[in-house]
């Protein structure tokens, strides 16, 4: 638990809202030795609108709080285990490349797993001071070497990522955990009408069209369009979460939960985009945002996707081919 004085000011490091976020607003917070993290929990459209802005990159800022007004907020993290104490330097590594334009976004999740398997070597050899020296190393023309090379080999099937994604939504359904009242659309209504999951009969290759249609909808309707929302929304989320320490388990642990929810979100709206095409509005997307977001308020939705990565973590090779599409 997070004790002490709550009168005094502390350093708060929090993304920059395009307007000031109304009152009454929820609030997560976390502390990071003597900084304080905090960010806006994005359970509505509106609340979204602020900070996922389609057109330009999220920014951070610093500034001195009064942080009595954050204690209701404050949340402990994966305190106790030994990468907390390199928190900030993993974080702001991991957001460097989350950031790197000149690699597709799911080259760019590549990128992060990679790093993240050296930060945990790092941090359990009681290496973890030299975390700058590793991500500079990643600029090394030897290091995009290797990485392009690696990225050549990764054999992404369609029909991999429906049905990694898809179980996991059966667990989570069967949990009641996609329960969302507040949600405008039927997104498991629209998962299962477009790829026919869920089905007695599959068809495999009917699946298959729809994934290409959907990727391309996906591309056209909303990444085009939009270009920086869903980086703005995956550095978010990794920030609001406080990945790569959000949960007990592990650097690596983290990774797969952080990215298995992402890609439940990238499933909706590629779906969307299919179902919507011209007619996709940046507000549905705030929307899908929001429900994942809510979603993640009941403790059971993280609990159930970590034991779903459980056995499957220590895989990477197969969970890089099943869920990062490089056709972009």
């Amino acid at each position: 638990m997070i004790r002490g004085n709550f009168t005094m000011k502390k350093l708060c490091l929090e993304p920059v809202y395009s307007k000031q976020p109304p009152d009454g607003m929820a609030w997560t917070a976390y502390a990071v030795n003597d900084v304080f993290e905090t960010s806006l929990v994005l359970t509505t459209a509106s609340a979204a609108s602020l900070v996922l802005h389609p057109d330009m990159p999220i920014h951070f800022t610093s500034q001195e709080k009064d942080i009595s007004q954050l204690h209701p907020w404050l949340k402990p993290g994966a305190e106790l285990v030994p990468e907390r104490g390199y928190m900030l330097d993993l974080q702001r590594s991991c957001i460097i490349l989350m950031r790197k334009r000149e690699y597709g976004l799911n080259q760019r999740l590549i990128l992060l797993g990679l790093f993240l398997e050296d930060a945990a070597d790092y941090v359990a050899t009681k290496r973890g001071y030299q975390l700058g020296h590793l991500i500079q190393s990643y600029e090394s023309p030897v290091f995009k070497a290797r990485f392009h090379e690696a990225a050549q080999a990764i054999q992404f099937a369609p029909l991999s990522y429906l049905t990694y994604l898809w179980k996991q939504i059966v667990q989570l359904d069967h949990r009641d955990l996609l329960r969302d009242d507040e949600a405008k659309t039927n997104y498991l209504s629209l998962l299962q009408h477009l790829f026919g999951l869920g089905q007695p009969q599959v068809d495999t290759a009917a699946m298959e069209r729809s994934y290409r249609d959907g990727h391309a909808a996906y591309h056209t309707f909303l990444v085009d369009r939009w270009p920086y929302v869903m980086e703005n929304y995956l550095i978010y989320s990794f920030f609001e979460r406080f990945y790569p320490c959000s949960l007990e388990g592990g650097i690596v642990h983290n990774y797969w939960a952080f990215i298995t929810i992402y890609k439940l979100a990238e499933l909706i709206l590629l779906t969307l985009s299919a179902a919507r095409r011209d007619d996709l509005q940046l507000e549905d997307v705030y929307e899908v945002v929001a429900h994942m977001e809510r979603l993640q308020l009941n403790p059971q939705f993280h609990a159930t996707v970590e034991r779903y990565i459980q056995d499957k973590e220590d895989k990477s090779l197969e969970l890089f081919n099943a869920l990062y599409d490089l056709n972009q």
